[in-house]
């Protein structure tokens, strides 16, 4: 059987003499780069090492290519200007069945090949707020982590997400339709706080990003924040190669967004960081202000 290389001479034709045929043969070399480089998308077991990975993250490995990572705040733990309690008025207080929910995915676009391979949900218990993270770490965790996603709504009503019922839950109920398995976020009731900001602030923010409304509401500017553009890459990389310093910061990023989820409503209901409380003005004591001014005076006179 001819190579590809002869296959490809031979639908060029013969070459011109003294002519170098340089397209032809750099096409030929990039697919040979193709062909060669098939074998070794997939990830060698030798270089995952999802033990190490979860010692790093504090996480517990619950499957094989499946952690999960669980935290309660502390009861006086902030988030921007804000406490991260339930809100204690207004319409946002019926929140012991609240379910809390933040994705991210390998990609942006959404579609069929798109998955969420990092799930977080959150909800208020005894007026703290409880995290859980699962962390898909192969392509064969998802249905797992999938059935244990759906297992977390029991006695959690509602859902509360910024933009999921146009992406998070589409995309959720699409996987779930590929496995096979029931869709039991249908037809519940959910909260998407991005409509909420959107229709107090639509007109005088430049957007409604979560993070805008971090900074607008929030009085919040994270630091050294891994952008969720960034996570497909973050999550590709550590799965063929196994390093995973950008996916403990793709962590990171999903549980601020749960915590931002959770401190939004009573934002909303305040009016957000412009309403509260300014710092109070450090007082100088009287007789200092009459030694500064003295010198001033000196100063003016001796000038």
């Amino acid at each position: 059987m001819r190579s590809l290389k002869q296959r490809l001479q031979a639908l060029r034709g013969p070459r011109q003499a003294g002519g170098a045929d340089t397209g032809s043969a750099d096409l030929v070399q990039r697919i040979e780069r193709l062909r060669a480089g098939r074998g070794g998308a997939a990830p060698s077991p030798s270089v995952i090492d999802d033990t190490a990975l979860a010692r790093r993250l504090d996480a517990e490995r619950i499957g094989e290519g499946l952690l999960l990572l669980q935290r309660g705040l502390e009861p006086d733990h902030r988030h921007g200007v804000f406490t991260v309690r339930p809100p204690v008025r207004g319409l946002y207080t019926d929140t012991d069945d609240w379910l809390l929910l933040d994705t991210e995915t390998t990609g942006l676009a959404g579609g069929s090949g798109t998955l969420a391979f990092l799930v977080g949900v959150a909800g208020f218990r005894d007026g703290r707020l409880w995290l859980r993270q699962y962390l898909m770490t192969r392509f064969a965790a998802e249905a797992q982590m999938l059935q244990r996603l759906c297992g977390d709504l029991h006695g959690r009503e509602t859902l509360v997400s910024y933009n999921g019922k146009s992406y998070d839950l589409p995309l959720l109920a699409d996987r779930l339709r590929l496995h096979g398995l029931d869709n039991p976020f249908r037809e519940r009731p959910h909260l998407d706080l991005l409509h909420a900001v959107r229709r107090r602030h639509a007109g005088d923010w430049e957007n409604c990003r979560l993070a805008t409304a971090e900074r607008e509401l929030l009085g919040l500017k994270r630091q050294h924040d891994l952008p969720g553009s960034q996570a497909p890459a973050a999550w590709l990389d550590y799965v063929r190669s196994g390093r995973g310093d950008s996916l403990e910061r793709v962590v990171a990023h999903n549980r601020d967004d749960l915590i931002s989820l959770a401190v939004l409503p009573e934002a909303l209901e305040s009016g957000g960081v412009a309403t509260r409380p300014s710092v109070p003005p450090v007082k100088v004591p009287a007789t200092k202000t009459r030694e500064r001014l003295r010198a001033l005076r000196s100063a003016l006179a001796a000038g």
